[in-house]
Order: structure tokens, then C-alpha cells, then sequence
């Protein structure tokens, strides 16, 4: 298992030129910066890095060059969710693993997937990338994660644990007694 990591892990963005190709010279820049920075790490292609509004081809070439430029330098988390066909979160996991990430991560499906679809699609990912660790995008509640029904920590980890790879969550909220709850299970 790889190690826990502690510290600040920012939102990487995902430079365009004007006509929306991928400026892939900034990726080393990029990774310089937030090395002299003292990031701890690195989250790309989430919503900050624009990764629900680029093709899987930009995604692709995106990650590879953040991911060999940021090599030996810092943990990088690449998010592979957000996609309408599901075998592109896989294509984009094997890729990810391919490339060297530290982790993958995904949103859930939709906000009408329930929680069993949630982690069978998780343990497609999973599949994809096998020697990569796997994390939730933890966002509205979990409510992502379960056709919009409320789900508590002990609920959600008990099903992830069908995923092999599941390592965690990256917890975007603003209820901090459920992710302190997460905290206290001891299993994250």
C-alpha cells in the first residue's frame, strides 16, 4: 500500500490556449511551482481542472504530461469521472495507472445511480487501473453516491469494500461532523 499522505494537495488547472488545445509546456512549470510551494501532493482533472468539460483525448494527453513532468517530484491523484460513457473513466484509469498516478478517483454516475451501481462502476475502475489506489469524490452529502438518500460513513465504507483498490475519499463538503464521523471509523 502506498503511504498515507498528509498536507495540502491543490486542485491542479488544466491550461488551454485559445483555440482549446492542451498547453502540456506548462505542466512542468506548474509541478515547479507547487514543489517550491511545499504542496504535499497534487488532485488534477477534477472541476478545477476543467476535467467535466475536456474530451478524454485532451484528459489523456493532459494527465501523461503532468504525470511524467511531476515524476519523483510529487503524489499526483488523476480524476477520471465525470463522463456520460463509463468505459471512458475506465480507459482514463488504465491510462492514469499507465502514466504512474498515485491514485485515481471518480464522482459517483449520476445523482440517479444508487449506491450498488456506484460501486459496481467503482470496481470497473478498479479493475482498470489494479496496482493504483481508488478514491470517492465525496461531494453534496454523498448524495452523488445514492440516488439522493442521506448515507452515513460505517454505510458507505461497509459497500466499498467491494472495491479492492479503495483507499478513501476526497471529502468536498461543508459538514465536518460527517467527516470527522469518517475520521473516527479508523478505516480511511
Amino acid at each position: 500500500m502506498k503511504e498515507l499522505l498528509t498536507g495540502v494537495l491543490p486542485a491542479l488547472v488544466t491550461p488551454l490556449d485559445g483555440e482549446g488545445r492542451v498547453k502540456t509546456e506548462l505542466a512542468k512549470p506548474l509541478i515547479d511551482m507547487y514543489v517550491k510551494q511545499g504542496a504535499a501532493g497534487l488532485y488534477m482533472l477534477g472541476w478545477t481542472g476543467e476535467g467535466a468539460d475536456l474530451s478524454v483525448e485532451k484528459r489523456k494527453i493532459w494527465a501523461q504530461a503532468v504525470l511524467e513532468a511531476g515524476r519523483e517530484q510529487l503524489p499526483i491523484f488523476v480524476h477520471v469521472g465525470y463522463n456520460e460513457n463509463l468505459d471512458d473513466s475506465v480507459e482514463l484509469a488504465a491510462h492514469a495507472e499507465r502514466y504512474g498516478a498515485y491514485a485515481v478517483a471518480s464522482v459517483g454516475i449520476s445523482e440517479s445511480a444508487s449506491l450498488q451501481d456506484n460501486v459496481d462502476y467503482f470496481k470497473r475502475i478498479a479493475q482498470a487501473a489494479p496496482g493504483t489506489p481508488f478514491y470517492i469524490y465525496w461531494v453534496a452529502g454523498g448524495k452523488t453516491l445514492t440516488a439522493g438518500k442521506s448515507i452515513g460513513p460505517d454505510e458507505l465504507l461497509k459497500a466499498m469494500e467491494a472495491v479492492p483498490t479503495f483507499r478513501g475519499i476526497k471529502f468536498t463538503d461543508n459538514n465536518f461532523y460527517i467527516l470527522e464521523r469518517f475520521k473516527n471509523t479508523g478505516r480511511i
